[in-house]
């Protein structure tokens, strides 16, 4: 389709190699899990310059939603959630900056982060 934002959110893997050979848009944001078929679909969007925010950046809200709720406390919510775009905003900027896709930025970023809270996981003997 001659759009200029795709949003697969219903089913995973809708962004293959024959599909990015025909894809218009500029923007991909997909809220469905595994958006893109395969890590190299990641690298191509890059190097043809289409903005992808990866779907575990783009649907984070569901999974900050459910900790609130196992947690049963959401008076931090409304906060937590609008940092996703803080999140999302330091992926694409770092991404543009190192010339890397935007999911293996995503996932440095996420394992930056957990290995900073690291310490402060119960441990279990």
């Amino acid at each position: 389709a001659d759009v200029d934002v795709l949003c697969p959110c219903a089913a995973g893997g809708a962004i293959d190699t024959q599909v990015l050979d025909h894809l218009k848009a500029r923007y991909v944001i997909g809220a469905a899990n595994n958006v893109l078929t395969s890590a190299s679909v990641a690298v191509a969007l890059a190097e043809r310059g289409v903005v992808h925010v990866p779907d575990f950046v783009a649907n984070a809200g569901g999974l900050i939603a459910c900790a609130a709720e196992v947690h049963g406390d959401d008076s931090k919510l409304s906060a937590d959630v609008e940092r996703i775009a803080e999140t999302t905003t330091a992926v694409l900027r770092r991404a543009a900056e190192t010339g890397k896709d935007t999911v293996s930025v995503a996932v440095e970023i996420g394992r930056d982060r957990l290995a900073a809270r690291r310490s402060e996981r119960p441990r279990f003997a």
